[in-house]
């Protein structure tokens, strides 16, 4: 019916839906984040490394990103990781674990933010 229609704001194009995450997932960004490697993250988090393998491929798939570097940069892009002060972390983090200068996967975010890399183009590599 038209006022079921009306109650429904459509979304804007401009702003995507946040991806929703689950708790080890957020922890798992988080690690990423900070340029851990799976087998890192998963001695930190005491779980094999395909558990950490398959939580970094969702990762992928729920940010429609390529790899680890533009993971966390439209992470931090979407707000589900914040640079603060006292470095990255998941909003929802009580506490965030690095400095943001000496987080590899952060600078590499910088750098292609700074125009280091070309983007990718939409279709590449699928």
């Amino acid at each position: 019916s038209e006022e079921s229609l009306a109650l429904v704001a459509p979304q804007s194009p401009s702003t995507p839906p946040l991806p929703k995450l689950t708790m080890r997932e957020r922890s798992v960004l988080e690690l990423v984040g900070e340029g851990l490697l799976n087998k890192e993250i998963a001695q930190r988090l005491n779980v094999s490394k395909s558990h950490i393998e398959k939580y970094v491929r969702r990762l992928l798939i729920k940010t429609q990103t390529f790899n680890r570097t533009e993971l966390v940069r439209k992470s931090l892009k979407l707000g589900l990781l914040t640079d603060g002060e006292n470095g990255l972390s998941s909003p929802a983090s009580p506490t965030p674990r690095l400095t943001a200068n000496s987080s590899p996967s952060l600078r590499a975010a910088e750098e292609d933010e700074a125009g280091g890399w070309p983007e990718r183009e939409s279709g590449v590599g699928r």
